[in-house]
């Protein structure tokens, strides 16, 4: 496993207990971009959702890519 799998792994476990919780978040979050009116979910749902998105935007940003090839 590279550092870079391996830090978005931990990225999972410290702040979820299983990937279905992070899933279920995430699920969450998109329902909320296409539902989102004042009065449906609570302040806090929101927060954690936009604390997974930036959890994972985090990891995958200071991850090691490398380009696919014929990208160029």
């Amino acid at each position: 496993m590279t550092e870079s799998e391996r830090k978005f792994l931990d990225l999972f476990e410290d702040a979820y207990a299983s990937p279905l919780d992070l899933a279920k978040e995430l699920e969450l979050g998109i329902d909320m971009l296409f539902y989102l009116e004042e009065g449906v979910f609570l302040r806090r749902e929101i927060q954690n959702v936009a604390a997974a998105l930036r959890g994972i935007s985090t990891v995958l940003k200071s991850c090691d890519w490398h380009e696919p090839r014929g990208s160029r």
